[in-house]
């Protein structure tokens, strides 16, 4: 999770991964949150390693786990 700047009117994004997704929320002052975007990880990283990698006619979306993916600064 990564905190965004507060809003002037007290809103603020935060980024999220979840369940192999990454997401941008907008919390709002009021106490109720919007999700902006949402975006799978799997497709994302399975099309671009079968850029890298010779995968042939397998789906790569098959072959990649994110169960152990970690994140740093």
């Amino acid at each position: 999770m990564a905190l965004g700047p507060q809003a002037a009117n007290g809103d603020r994004q935060i980024w999220a991964l979840a369940n192999g997704r990454v997401q941008l929320w907008n919390m709002k002052f009021e106490g109720w949150e919007d999700l902006v975007l949402e975006n799978d990880l799997v497709e994302i990283l399975s099309e671009e390693a079968a850029k890298k990698f010779d995968v042939g006619d397998r789906d790569p979306r098959q072959d990649l786990e994110l169960s152990d993916l970690a994140v740093f600064k």
